[in-house]
């Protein structure tokens, strides 16, 4: 019993030290602040018996991390439902106020990361907002580094079409 509790303390500390990097995480590669909050939960309950029976003991960030993109990714289906809803919540910002060119900046780039389909968001977030490696990420998502690697090729070269789209309708608007 003690030794429930003592695992328990630690998970606590886990959970402290990892929530809010995996919700950032979350919130980049599905769009959605309240799916990514329920994807977090979701994991932390799920890897909470794992947890007491020892299985996680060693690198518990990177088991997390993987956790969350299972969970984001997890189901055709599920991942259309959630670009249609990225892309509403998102949408194209008309009629929102220009705060500064950071603001903007940022706007658009989300928007663009927002149609890519989720396995490639989730490289490029990873990549490049968790600052992981290639290696790393293909440990992550269970796949070879080839497939990391092309994935984020695909998907900065969809970006760089997107973001070039639109430069050129605001220079024929």
């Amino acid at each position: 019993m003690e030794a429930t509790r003592a695992a328990d303390r630690h998970f606590d500390e886990i959970y402290r030290a990892h929530r809010a990097d995996l919700f950032r995480l979350g919130v980049l590669i599905c769009g959605d602040r309240a799916r990514s909050e329920d994807a977090v939960a979701e994991v932390f309950a799920k890897v909470l018996p794992r947890w007491r029976a020892g299985t996680v003991l060693e690198r518990p960030q990177m088991y997390l991390r993987r956790a969350l993109v299972n969970e984001l990714t997890g189901g055709f289906r599920r991942q259309a439902v959630e670009r249609r809803v990225a892309a509403r919540q998102w949408g194209d910002d008309r009629g929102r106020p220009q705060i500064d060119i950071e603001i903007a900046e940022h706007d658009r780039m989300a928007a663009a990361l927002a149609t890519l389909p989720t396995v490639q968001r989730a490289v490029l977030v990873l990549r490049y907002y968790a600052d992981l490696s290639e290696a790393e990420i293909a440990s992550l998502l269970d796949v070879p580094q080839g497939t990391v690697k092309s994935r984020a090729s695909r998907a900065l070269a969809r970006l760089r079409e997107l973001l070039d789209e639109e430069d050129e309708e605001r220079v024929d608007a």
